[in-house]
């Protein structure tokens, strides 16, 4: 069972990570293509889009999908229930953005904002009702499928939105963009998930299956909006108080730091609640399993970000233009920040979730995130600047990590001690590579064009963290290595 059980893991990790590895190159390039292709007041439509399309779904899902993969049945009624409870929100929230949508174009300022907002709405309602489906192929560990049908909708979402832009329709090519992928990939997972465990849905609702899965449920809903709204109400503030020609800036920045969190954090989440959920019963495997997620996602995931950070000043204006030169400081804060939630958040939540306690974690989320709100419209009131919302923002994620983590360390028997231990031969590596890339850039200085000094500079971190890892950290290398060479 165990030998088994580590076979899918193994498996579903290669191909989450190869979805990841997929993301982490083109969705940051697709971003490019749309910094070169837009303004940055082009850009606040594109946060302002993104907000809702994050936002809403997670109110159709209504934490069914995790529910649904924790629930020891799953049979034909179960699926049906689930499906048809998840339309029927659908169609709730569909009618909700339809009558909402003038005022929120008023609130933002931003002109057509109402229609991009109501064509965006089909979007929704397809994210909202997939849940089942996605959840069948997660919950037996059909990630490979998984895998090929996200990287093809990305794909198919890339390319519409590009298309479009081109045809001159700016921001509103993003919707287009959404509304595409969410129809194609809906009729994927159907079809998929048919074809491999037999998800049939049929017009059957039971209340007392809903109810259940509910409880379980709207505890992750709560958190998840609470999280995003949290993380985006930075955005919606700056919306207010200052120009949107800013706020594109902001999310440009700030949106090419969370695309390089998600990229590491989804190596390992669509696999952890179910791996968690099956470990559950044994601590000291729930802790084991826990601290070496931890130390692959610091060995993977403080580089990159380290090494954004110390770069930004030379890529963003040689790749993106001068137009984007202020979102550096952003691009450099929150590179290192961001590495708190990274390593830690959604590692916890989903052993929390596999213990049956999403109400704690919905409870945590509620408490950090309405202190935070209530300091940011207060602070940002009093103060209006961009640097004073990075500031509050960044509070926020490393305090909201750290009380995450420490009911995590509470429930299993872990200690802060023995998280530090874990990455600290990583940390020795990148600090060393910090050091010696400075000193590369200022002996570097203007010989060279800006390309070639980003390019020495990027390989240079590159074989420095290598070589310091191959010394200090050979084990968990090797260990790495043969978890992703194993068929």
């Amino acid at each position: 069972m165990q030998d088994s059980l580590k076979k899918k893991t193994i498996k579903s990790v290669k191909w989450s990570g190869v979805n990841t590895l997929f993301n982490a190159i083109v969705t940051p390039l697709f971003y490019a293509v749309l910094a070169l292709l837009l303004s940055p007041n082009e850009y606040a439509y594109i946060s302002v889009i993104t907000l809702f399309y994050r936002i809403l779904p997670l109110i159709g899902k209504f934490g069914l999908e995790e529910a649904y993969i924790q629930y020891n049945q799953s049979d034909k009624n179960v699926a049906s229930s689930v499906f048809l409870l998840n339309f029927l929100i659908g169609l709730l929230l569909i009618i909700t953005l339809f009558i909402f949508s003038p005022l929120i174009e008023k609130f933002y300022g931003l002109l057509s904002l109402k229609e991009y907002l109501r064509i965006l709405s089909i979007g929704i309602f397809f994210e909202s009702i997939v849940s089942i489906f996605k959840a069948s192929l997660k919950k037996y560990f059909f990630f490979k499928e998984w895998a090929i049908v996200l990287m093809s909708t990305m794909s198919l979402r890339i390319g519409v939105t590009v298309l479009f832009v081109y045809l001159g329709l700016g921001a509103k090519s993003f919707v287009y963009g959404i509304i595409f992928s969410t129809l194609y990939f809906f009729i994927l997972f159907v079809f998929i998930s048919f074809k491999k465990v037999n998800v049939k849905v049929k017009f059957f609702f039971k209340i007392l299956t809903v109810k259940n899965m509910m409880n379980f449920g709207y505890p992750i809903t709560g958190k998840r909006f609470l999280e995003n709204f949290s993380q985006r109400a930075d955005e919606v503030i700056i919306g207010v108080f200052l120009s949107s020609e800013i706020l594109g800036i902001y999310f440009f920045g700030k949106n090419l730091i969370m695309q390089i969190k998600t990229a590491v954090v989804k190596s390992f989440s669509m696999v952890l609640l179910p791996l968690y959920s099956q470990l559950k019963n044994s601590e000291a495997s729930l802790k084991s399993t826990f601290l070496e997620i931890v130390k692959y996602s610091f060995l993977i995931g403080f580089p990159m970000l380290v090494g954004v950070s110390i770069t930004a000043n030379l890529f963003v204006p040689l790749i993106f233009g001068e137009k984007w030169t202020d979102s550096i400081l952003i691009i450099q804060v929150l590179s290192i920040v961001i590495i708190f939630p990274t390593i830690t958040g959604n590692n916890a939540t989903s052993l929390l979730y596999s213990l049956n306690r999403p109400l704690l974690v919905f409870l945590i989320e509620l408490i950090t995130s309405t202190i935070y709100l209530i300091i940011l419209f207060v602070i940002t009131y009093l103060y209006p600047d961009i640097k004073v919302v990075l500031i509050v923002f960044c509070l926020f994620l490393v305090l909201d990590s750290i009380v995450l983590q420490n009911f995590v360390n509470q429930t299993i028997g872990l200690t802060w001690k023995l998280l530090i231990k874990k990455i600290k031969h990583s940390t020795y590596s990148i600090v060393m590579m910090v050091i010696v890339i400075e000193i590369t850039k200022f002996f570097i200085g203007k010989r060279f064009s800006d390309l070639t000094e980003l390019i020495l500079v990027i390989i240079t971190g590159i074989i420095i963290y290598f070589i310091c890892e191959m010394k200090l950290n050979r084990k968990a290398l090797i260990k790495m290595y043969g978890y992703l060479a194993r068929k």
